[in-house]
């Protein structure tokens, strides 16, 4: 199946004031959303900021509820929070696009681009 199931729904790059994280550290955001009508294993997912890098962050091991949001922190850490925040380890890299983050089903098929110009 082929249908997207997880979407970018925001990128906010350049975050210095807009959005903290738990320990008010501001860093660049996205925001992933579910869209089907069944629950999505997020560890199935990786997040890159290159297409060469498309296996560089594997998204833990969490469930999205059809239509719920998650806020993933893209901040060069690698750690979930007590209260389940999750910190990629890697950053949002500006370049052909000014800043682009790509998703991917671990299968190598599936694959979503945000650009940001």
């Amino acid at each position: 199946n082929t249908n997207p199931k997880i979407v970018f729904s925001e990128l906010l790059i350049d975050n210095k004031y807009a959005l903290p994280d738990e320990q008010l550290i501001y860093s660049d955001v996205l925001e992933l959303q579910n869209i089907s009508d069944e629950t999505v294993l997020l560890s199935d997912y990786y997040l890159a900021d290159r297409l060469e890098n498309r296996f560089n962050y594997r998204l833990p091991e969490v469930k999205l509820q059809p239509g719920e949001f998650l806020l993933v922190w893209c901040d060069g850490e690698n750690y979930v929070s007590e209260d389940g925040q999750i910190h990629a380890d890697f950053r949002i890299s500006q370049g052909w696009c000014l800043s682009a983050v790509l998703l991917f089903l671990s299968a190598g098929w599936y694959w979503r681009s945000l650009c940001s110009f």
